[in-house]
């Protein structure tokens, strides 16, 4: 654990030592593009890292000073604004990089811009016409609501056979397996076509087993949540205590 912790040390001094040397060179380079790619580039880097420090916590003081309120029913949502940032981003950085090529004449990173860029922009499409950021979580009595898009299933505590919290490119999942897991297929409902939903659901259930042994798989920064707390208040929730509870001392909220 200590040496993951000096990893990130090291990626988040490397990034903000080549961010620094780009700023540095906007004031004394000649060559104001490559400066402004270098700080774009670096610095998102950058900006990623710092927004992982929350969900990448493992100091036991640090998680036990703050609390799990999860009020029942209550929707949490996946945090679409995030990604129309990085979107945003990756669009800008395409474009500095269309330039920079252009004014070097260097078709390779122009090319590589362009892409860039389409892919920005393909994502912050997909966004706004919904076909990206839909999930949401509700944590009820009788169990965990999974929702994605107009439709949803349920995994109720006691078809809970295992949370476990796992990193995977180099980002904190948590790995949900159900006791049985057709109890998932037959809870699938939907607001237009429960019988597409239900196939959709299957494929996936059936893609986490592959990769992952997993029936279904949260993102908890994705959600804007700390990965140790939730699997906490869930693994409380399996034990059949009150959603509307609190673990610990402090103010955090899920919700």
């Amino acid at each position: 654990m200590r040496m993951l912790a000096g990893w990130r040390g090291l990626r988040l001094l490397a990034f903000a030592a080549f961010t620094s040397a780009g700023v540095l060179m906007l004031f004394t380079s000649g060559d104001s593009m490559m400066s402004l790619m270098t700080v774009a580039l670096f610095g998102g880097g950058l900006a990623l890292e710092m927004a992982k420090l929350a969900d990448d916590t493992t100091d036991v003081e640090a998680i036990q000073a703050r609390r799990v309120l999860i009020q029942r029913d209550v929707v949490i949502r996946f945090r679409r604004m995030k990604f129309y940032c990085l979107s945003i981003y990756v669009i800008l950085l395409g474009v500095l990089c269309v330039l920079a090529g252009n004014g070097d004449g260097n078709i390779i990173l122009m090319i590589c811009g362009g892409l860039m860029a389409a892919g920005g922009g393909a994502l912050f499409v997909a966004l706004i016409l919904g076909y990206a950021g839909r999930m949401a979580l509700a944590f009820g009595t009788e169990g965990l609501k999974w929702i994605d898009g107009d439709g949803s299933c349920l995994l109720r505590w006691d078809n809970l056979a295992s949370v476990e919290l796992a990193e995977m490119n180099r980002l904190k999942k948590i790995l949900l397996s159900a006791r049985a897991p057709h109890l998932l297929l037959e809870s699938a409902e939907s607001k237009k076509d429960a019988t597409q939903f239900r196939s959709k659901l299957e494929k996936k259930i059936q893609q986490n087993r592959r990769w992952a042994q997993c029936d279904l798989m949260i993102v908890p920064l994705h959600f804007g949540l700390n990965g140790i707390l939730l699997v906490r208040a869930m693994e409380s929730l399996a034990k059949g205590d009150d959603p509307d509870m609190v673990l610990g001392p402090g103010a955090k909220r899920l919700n």
